[in-house]
């Protein structure tokens, strides 16, 4: 049976609540959030920090100090050198990347990046808003570039995590009309809801491993005497 995650949500102030009640609602296990956490939370609450830092040296700053004190983080990519350090950071687990349709891209997961992600176990983050743009020429660029980097993600074996990027109950969907997005660039439905249970899941798994008292390293524990 799949354990379904929404990666990202993000609540404006008052909403948190209400938006986590509605995620129980649509039937998905966890969420991932950052910020306060109600303490009677009817849902399992994945702690997430997003950072969009313009150069190396600010990844690295905001970075610093963070690894033990959130489940998952994640960085959105806006330059190339960013995209580089972020995909080899092991404190880095999350990579996105920007969605101007109004432009020629020059940021995106390309080859490189992927074969960097793929080393790294860094997981290549899909967010639903990025197929919500009404105008139809628009929504093709994206679709085209998404593709293509999702077909990357495949090439080098990253996986990848769909997140709904809600700001409100309105913006969000039930796991498998979230997962229904993703036959836009081409995907089958089973393997587009790994990307809303196994893939999301893999990742919290680890990093909760990672962040228990008793890990010291892969294979090795502390064990109670």
């Amino acid at each position: 049976m799949r354990r379904f995650i929404d990666l990202q949500i993000l609540p404006v102030p008052g909403k948190t609540a209400e938006m986590m009640s509605h995620a129980n609602h649509l039937g998905y296990s966890a969420v991932g959030c950052g910020g306060d956490t109600p303490s009677d939370a009817p849902i399992d609450v994945i702690s997430r920090l997003d950072i969009a830092p313009r150069s190396q040296q600010d990844l690295q700053r905001m970075l610093k100090g963070n690894r033990r004190r959130y489940e998952v983080i994640s960085v959105l990519c806006l330059s190339k050198g960013v995209a580089r350090q972020a995909a080899k950071d092991s404190r880095v687990d999350l990579l996105r990347f920007p969605r101007d349709s109004s432009r020629r891209r020059t940021v995106w997961f390309n080859r490189q990046q992927a074969s960097l992600a793929g080393e790294g176990g860094c997981h290549f983050e899909v967010v639903s808003s990025d197929l919500l743009i009404q105008d139809p020429e628009k929504l093709g660029y994206v679709i085209k570039q998404l593709k293509k980097e999702v077909l990357n993600a495949r090439r080098y074996e990253v996986p990848v995590v769909l997140s709904s990027g809600a700001h409100s109950v309105y913006g969000m969907r039930d796991p498998r009309s979230l997962a229904a997005l993703m036959s836009l660039v081409g995907l089958g439905e089973e393997e587009s809801l790994d990307l809303v249970s196994v893939n999301p899941s893999n990742l919290v798994e680890r990093n909760r491993d990672k962040l228990s008292a008793s890990y010291v390293s892969p294979g090795v524990r502390v064990m109670d005497s």
